[in-house]
Protein backbone atom coordinates (compact mmCIF):
# COMPACT_ATOMS: atom_id res chain seq x y z
CA UNK A 1 0.00 0.00 0.00
CA UNK A 2 1.01 3.35 0.23
CA UNK A 3 2.81 5.48 2.67
CA UNK A 4 0.39 6.94 5.13
CA UNK A 5 0.21 10.61 6.25
CA UNK A 6 -0.18 10.61 10.17
CA UNK A 7 -2.94 13.49 10.36
CA UNK A 8 -5.62 14.58 8.31
CA UNK A 9 -4.74 17.81 6.00
CA UNK A 10 -7.46 20.52 5.22
CA UNK A 11 -7.22 21.49 1.79
CA UNK A 12 -8.31 24.72 0.25
CA UNK A 13 -11.41 23.84 -2.06
CA UNK A 14 -12.92 25.15 -5.43
CA UNK A 15 -16.75 26.39 -4.87
CA UNK A 16 -18.29 25.57 -7.94
CA UNK A 17 -21.51 26.82 -8.10
CA UNK A 18 -23.65 24.51 -7.85
CA UNK A 19 -22.18 24.40 -4.06
CA UNK A 20 -23.25 27.88 -3.36
CA UNK A 21 -26.40 27.54 -4.88
CA UNK A 22 -27.32 25.04 -2.39
CA UNK A 23 -25.55 27.34 0.04
CA UNK A 24 -28.04 30.18 -0.96
CA UNK A 25 -30.86 27.93 -0.83
CA UNK A 26 -30.51 27.28 2.80
CA UNK A 27 -29.00 30.30 3.79
CA UNK A 28 -32.62 31.75 2.18
CA UNK A 29 -34.81 29.24 3.85
CA UNK A 30 -33.21 30.30 7.37
CA UNK A 31 -33.86 34.04 6.55
CA UNK A 32 -37.87 34.19 7.18
CA UNK A 33 -40.10 37.02 8.81
CA UNK A 34 -39.38 37.21 12.29
CA UNK A 35 -43.15 35.54 14.27
CA UNK A 36 -43.65 33.88 16.94
CA UNK A 37 -42.32 30.76 15.66
CA UNK A 38 -38.77 32.20 15.07
CA UNK A 39 -38.92 33.87 18.40
CA UNK A 40 -39.84 29.62 19.70
CA UNK A 41 -36.68 28.30 17.52
CA UNK A 42 -34.52 31.58 19.19
CA UNK A 43 -35.14 30.89 22.42
CA UNK A 44 -34.35 27.06 21.90
CA UNK A 45 -31.02 28.72 20.40
CA UNK A 46 -29.90 30.72 23.61
CA UNK A 47 -31.02 27.86 25.97
CA UNK A 48 -28.57 25.47 24.08
CA UNK A 49 -25.70 28.05 23.17
CA UNK A 50 -26.14 30.33 26.08
CA UNK A 51 -27.55 28.53 29.20
CA UNK A 52 -26.81 25.09 28.06
CA UNK A 53 -29.68 23.20 29.16
CA UNK A 54 -29.84 20.12 30.07
CA UNK A 55 -32.13 17.02 28.13
CA UNK A 56 -34.55 17.35 30.83
CA UNK A 57 -34.51 20.77 31.25
CA UNK A 58 -35.34 21.43 27.49
CA UNK A 59 -38.39 18.93 27.77
CA UNK A 60 -39.43 20.80 30.40
CA UNK A 61 -39.38 24.19 28.71
CA UNK A 62 -40.37 23.19 25.26
CA UNK A 63 -42.39 20.31 26.03
CA UNK A 64 -45.66 22.17 24.21
CA UNK A 65 -43.68 23.30 21.27
CA UNK A 66 -43.75 21.25 18.06
CA UNK A 67 -41.14 21.82 15.11
CA UNK A 68 -41.09 20.77 11.64
CA UNK A 69 -38.08 19.04 10.56
CA UNK A 70 -37.30 22.74 8.52
CA UNK A 71 -37.39 24.53 11.79
CA UNK A 72 -34.90 21.51 13.31
CA UNK A 73 -32.38 22.36 10.45
CA UNK A 74 -32.83 26.58 11.09
CA UNK A 75 -31.87 25.64 14.73
CA UNK A 76 -29.39 22.98 13.58
CA UNK A 77 -27.71 25.85 11.34
CA UNK A 78 -27.67 28.26 14.38
CA UNK A 79 -25.57 26.36 16.69
CA UNK A 80 -23.01 25.57 13.61
CA UNK A 81 -19.84 26.75 15.31
CA UNK A 82 -17.16 24.37 16.82
CA UNK A 83 -18.42 26.12 20.46
CA UNK A 84 -22.09 24.87 20.12
CA UNK A 85 -21.15 21.57 18.41
CA UNK A 86 -22.32 19.40 21.26
CA UNK A 87 -25.23 21.25 21.93
CA UNK A 88 -25.98 20.79 18.09
CA UNK A 89 -25.72 17.38 18.71
CA UNK A 90 -27.79 17.37 21.59
CA UNK A 91 -30.64 18.67 20.20
CA UNK A 92 -30.02 16.75 16.85
CA UNK A 93 -31.23 13.56 19.15
CA UNK A 94 -33.59 15.17 22.02
CA UNK A 95 -35.89 16.74 18.80
CA UNK A 96 -35.91 12.98 17.35
CA UNK A 97 -36.68 11.39 20.59
CA UNK A 98 -39.45 14.17 22.14
CA UNK A 99 -40.55 15.29 19.21
CA UNK A 100 -41.29 12.09 17.82
CA UNK A 101 -39.18 13.73 14.66
CA UNK A 102 -37.51 10.91 11.98
CA UNK A 103 -34.50 12.73 11.18
CA UNK A 104 -34.03 13.35 6.92
CA UNK A 105 -31.24 13.46 5.34
CA UNK A 106 -30.80 16.86 5.55
CA UNK A 107 -30.59 17.36 9.35
CA UNK A 108 -28.02 14.33 9.62
CA UNK A 109 -25.70 15.65 6.83
CA UNK A 110 -26.25 19.15 8.68
CA UNK A 111 -24.95 17.77 11.73
CA UNK A 112 -22.20 15.45 10.57
CA UNK A 113 -20.69 19.07 9.33
CA UNK A 114 -21.07 20.82 12.45
CA UNK A 115 -19.35 17.86 14.38
CA UNK A 116 -17.04 17.22 11.86
CA UNK A 117 -16.17 21.57 11.78
CA UNK A 118 -16.07 20.89 15.36
CA UNK A 119 -13.73 17.85 15.13
CA UNK A 120 -15.69 15.72 17.08
CA UNK A 121 -14.59 12.62 14.51
CA UNK A 122 -16.62 9.67 16.89
CA UNK A 123 -19.37 10.92 17.12
CA UNK A 124 -19.84 12.20 12.93
CA UNK A 125 -18.78 8.83 12.65
CA UNK A 126 -21.40 7.36 14.71
CA UNK A 127 -24.07 9.73 13.09
CA UNK A 128 -22.51 8.47 9.36
CA UNK A 129 -22.98 4.88 10.21
CA UNK A 130 -26.43 5.62 11.54
CA UNK A 131 -27.42 6.53 8.09
CA UNK A 132 -25.62 4.62 6.00
CA UNK A 133 -26.67 1.35 7.46
CA UNK A 134 -30.40 2.94 7.81
CA UNK A 135 -30.76 3.83 3.80
CA UNK A 136 -28.70 0.48 2.74
CA UNK A 137 -31.55 -1.11 4.51
CA UNK A 138 -33.88 1.03 2.11
CA UNK A 139 -32.66 0.32 -0.81
CA UNK A 140 -31.57 -2.98 -3.00
CA UNK A 141 -28.22 -1.60 -3.86
CA UNK A 142 -26.13 0.54 -2.46
CA UNK A 143 -25.19 2.91 -5.23
CA UNK A 144 -28.28 4.59 -5.08
CA UNK A 145 -27.84 5.01 -1.07
CA UNK A 146 -24.06 6.77 -1.11
CA UNK A 147 -24.94 8.88 -3.66
CA UNK A 148 -28.08 10.23 -2.13
CA UNK A 149 -25.48 10.68 1.10
CA UNK A 150 -22.73 12.40 -0.80
CA UNK A 151 -25.22 14.77 -2.60
CA UNK A 152 -26.52 15.91 0.60
CA UNK A 153 -23.41 16.29 2.48
CA UNK A 154 -22.21 18.42 -0.54
CA UNK A 155 -25.41 20.30 -0.41
CA UNK A 156 -24.91 21.17 2.82
CA UNK A 157 -21.09 22.03 3.35
CA UNK A 158 -21.32 26.12 2.24
CA UNK A 159 -24.20 26.79 4.64
CA UNK A 160 -22.31 24.98 7.80
CA UNK A 161 -18.73 26.51 6.61
CA UNK A 162 -17.87 22.57 7.02
CA UNK A 163 -13.88 20.99 5.98
CA UNK A 164 -13.27 18.85 3.60
CA UNK A 165 -12.19 16.21 6.17
CA UNK A 166 -15.83 14.96 6.40
CA UNK A 167 -15.54 13.50 2.76
CA UNK A 168 -12.65 11.56 4.03
CA UNK A 169 -14.63 10.80 6.98
CA UNK A 170 -17.34 9.66 4.72
CA UNK A 171 -15.43 7.44 2.82
CA UNK A 172 -13.53 5.48 5.66
CA UNK A 173 -16.87 4.89 6.73
CA UNK A 174 -17.98 3.36 3.83
CA UNK A 175 -15.17 1.30 3.86
CA UNK A 176 -15.71 0.17 7.26
CA UNK A 177 -19.37 -0.58 6.20
CA UNK A 178 -17.61 -2.49 3.19
CA UNK A 179 -20.34 -0.41 0.81
CA UNK A 180 -17.73 -0.18 -1.80
CA UNK A 181 -19.24 -0.75 -4.90
CA UNK A 182 -19.82 2.42 -6.14
CA UNK A 183 -16.94 4.60 -4.07
CA UNK A 184 -14.93 5.42 -7.18
CA UNK A 185 -17.50 7.08 -8.75
CA UNK A 186 -17.51 8.67 -5.12
CA UNK A 187 -13.93 9.83 -5.40
CA UNK A 188 -14.50 11.06 -8.98
CA UNK A 189 -17.42 13.21 -8.17
CA UNK A 190 -15.70 14.58 -5.40
CA UNK A 191 -12.56 15.61 -7.73
CA UNK A 192 -15.14 17.16 -10.23
CA UNK A 193 -16.10 19.27 -6.91
CA UNK A 194 -12.63 20.33 -5.53
CA UNK A 195 -12.12 17.94 -2.85
CA UNK A 196 -9.26 15.50 -3.15
CA UNK A 197 -9.49 12.91 -0.41
CA UNK A 198 -6.33 12.07 1.28
CA UNK A 199 -3.80 9.19 1.02
CA UNK A 200 -4.94 7.59 4.29
CA UNK A 201 -8.73 7.34 3.17
CA UNK A 202 -7.27 5.66 -0.27
CA UNK A 203 -5.38 3.15 1.23
CA UNK A 204 -8.10 2.29 3.59
CA UNK A 205 -10.72 1.72 0.60
CA UNK A 206 -7.68 -0.03 -1.08
CA UNK A 207 -7.53 -2.38 1.86
CA UNK A 208 -11.15 -3.11 1.97
CA UNK A 209 -11.33 -4.06 -1.52
CA UNK A 210 -8.21 -6.41 -1.41
CA UNK A 211 -9.83 -8.35 1.45
CA UNK A 212 -13.08 -8.14 -0.54
CA UNK A 213 -11.66 -9.87 -3.72
CA UNK A 214 -12.78 -7.38 -5.82
CA UNK A 215 -10.22 -6.64 -8.03
CA UNK A 216 -11.33 -4.81 -10.80
CA UNK A 217 -12.31 -2.18 -7.92
CA UNK A 218 -8.56 -1.92 -6.90
CA UNK A 219 -7.68 -1.40 -10.25
CA UNK A 220 -10.35 0.89 -11.08
CA UNK A 221 -9.31 3.03 -7.94
CA UNK A 222 -5.74 2.65 -8.62
CA UNK A 223 -5.95 4.48 -11.86
CA UNK A 224 -8.61 7.29 -10.70
CA UNK A 225 -5.65 7.59 -7.94
CA UNK A 226 -2.97 8.20 -10.98
CA UNK A 227 -4.84 9.86 -12.83
CA UNK A 228 -5.31 13.03 -10.17
CA UNK A 229 -1.19 12.32 -8.59
CA UNK A 230 -2.90 11.01 -5.31
CA UNK A 231 0.33 8.62 -3.91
Amino acid sequence: LLSKVQTPIYRSIIKPAQLLLHAHQFTHSCSEPADDKDAILTSICDSLSKDGLSWDSLTQKFSSVHLTIHQVEKVLIQLKEPINAKQALKFFHWSAHNMNLQHGMSSYCITIHILVKARLFKDAKALLESILVNKKSMHDGSVEMLNNVLDSLLGSYEVVGSTPFVFDLFMQTCAKLRIIDSVVDGCQVLDERGFGLSVISYNTLLHVMQKSEKTYLVWSLYEHMIDKRTY
